[in-house]
């Protein structure tokens, strides 16, 4: 399997056990790409948030739904990364807030 450039400035030593999976450190990066976008969009949102006051209607409801979303999709790997069948309102207090 030939290996992207990504993969090549990867420290595949860091993989211990699993510096040989391409597969796993493709999907490893590509995870740790998402999040770090979350977080960069979280944070945006955090800064704009002192002007929400003064947001029209539309931009308080784009704002609302990036919000909506960045928390969706950071519950969703939660629950793809620790196998969490059930995600109900009880379990996230007690395992992840």
């Amino acid at each position: 399997m030939e290996e992207s450039s990504s993969i090549a400035d990867v420290d595949r030593a860091a993989y211990g056990e699993l510096r040989d999976s391409v597969v796993f450190i493709q999907r490893n990066e590509q995870l740790s790409l998402a999040i770090e976008n979350i977080k960069q969009s979280l944070n945006v949102a955090r800064n704009e948030y002192k002007n929400y006051g003064s947001f029209t209607f539309e931009e308080k409801a784009r704002y609302d739904t990036l919000l909506a979303y960045s928390v969706n999709s950071l519950l969703w790997m939660f629950q793809k990364l620790t196998g969490a069948t059930e995600m109900t309102l009880y379990y996230l207090r007690t395992n992840v807030i």
